[in-house]
């Protein structure tokens, strides 16, 4: 207290620093002791507000770790949604794809009687060989379904929806068309084909062959039915319309020339023209296709057969259709999409061109051999 009024009042003198005399109390002395309660106060509350703002300061870290928390709580919630809604819909698709011919009967259960006697009986093999044999047709049957469920092949019953004529059904050919070219020996099925061609009145003599894809044997049934008109007595043009690949150029060996290239006498085939693959649709719509065959002088040729590209996988048979409207269109069984068959139809129809008929193609065959021209002193020997 003293040391406090020498440092406020140089000449502290003669004052009573007694806080109970209130005798000789000076007025100074009161103000300095209201001075020092307040500031003892203020100092109890600097540290109430220091211990307030380290509280503070770990209640707004508790807070920031709870938001960090509820943020990352927020993600993975979203994620379980995502991961929960992608397994249902797999258990969905899963569950309709899914055949179980089992379910289609009944569950029949065997209960046989109680058996006296300490020896057991033998397992019934014929029964045990029965349920292998209808085990191994209901898998392939549910393997069956479960194939045409991601890729609906043609059927018989599709062609006849679409009311088109079946020309002629081409059994697996035990040899190649190029072989059939060198050796002149023409099978069955190609003149049956050419036969049909030559009675019906196509165009300008013109025929498109096209298929939906790849693989259903166009080319091989372009240059079979050339063959089959030459055996005939016609003249025929083969003309490579797959300008993108050039198949039947490849397969036959020739150059790609700008003009016809004899193959044998009455068979002559115009190649594919060398164009980039992105000028072809540019080239078969501004009619240089068209120009190419009428250079080639089709009016020498009885027949004019264009072997093209698939029409589900290319736009030139569509282009191509402009020129040459009877198609001859060629399926098979086991190979042929039919959601691609039949929009094939549909966009050959739309461009105006008349669907000649159809050829099934890679048919099981059921023939016994018999070669009809067998030489006779053959049949004689035997």
């Amino acid at each position: 207290m003293q040391q406090r009024l020498s440092a406020v009042i140089p000449d502290a003198t003669g004052i009573d620093t007694s806080l109970g005399n209130t005798v000789a109390a000076d007025s100074r002395l009161g103000m300095i002791n209201d001075l020092l309660d307040a500031q003892i106060a203020t100092t109890g509350l600097q540290q109430q507000a220091q211990q307030m703002a380290q509280q503070l300061q770990t209640l707004t870290a508790e807070l920031g770790a709870i938001s960090q928390n509820s943020e990352r709580l927020l993600a993975l919630q979203r994620n379980y949604e995502v991961a929960e809604s992608l397994y249902k819909g797999a258990i969905a698709q899963l569950e309709q794809s899914r055949t179980n011919p089992f379910n289609a009967y009944p569950n029949i259960q065997i209960l046989d009687g109680v058996a006296v006697g300490s020896v057991p009986s033998e397992p019934n093999l014929k029964l045990i060989q029965l349920g292998g044999l209808l085990a191994v047709l209901f898998g392939s049957a549910g393997l069956v379904a479960a194939l045409e469920s991601r890729k609906p092949l043609l059927r018989p019953r599709d062609l006849t929806q679409v009311e088109l004529p079946v020309l002629v059904n081409i059994a697996r050919l035990k040899q190649s068309a190029e072989r059939m070219l060198r050796s002149g020996d023409i099978d069955l099925e190609f003149q049956r084909l050419a036969t049909v061609i030559q009675s019906l009145l196509l165009e300008s003599n013109r025929l498109l062959v096209t298929s939906a894809t790849f693989g259903e044997g166009k080319t091989t049934v372009t240059l079979g039915l050339a063959l089959g008109l030459v055996h005939l007595g016609f003249r025929v043009l083969l003309v490579d319309g797959d300008l993108r690949r050039g198949d039947l150029t490849r397969r036959l060996g020739a150059a790609n020339n700008e003009g016809p290239v004899p193959l044998q006498p009455g068979l002559d085939l115009l190649p594919a023209p060398l164009i980039p693959k992105d000028k072809v649709c540019e080239f078969c719509a501004r009619g240089g296709f068209t120009d190419s065959l009428d250079r080639a002088g089709q009016s020498e040729y009885d027949y004019v057969l264009v072997d093209s590209a698939p029409v589900s996988l290319s736009v030139e048979p569509l282009l191509m259709s402009a020129a040459i409207r009877n198609v001859l269109f060629v399926v098979r069984p086991g190979k042929s999409d039919r959601f691609s068959a039949m929009d094939s139809f549909k966009q050959l129809e739309q461009h105006n061109a008349r669907i000649a008929g159809l050829v099934v193609n890679g048919i099981e065959s059921r023939s016994e051999g018999y070669r009809y021209g067998q030489p006779r002193d053959l049949l004689e020997v035997q």
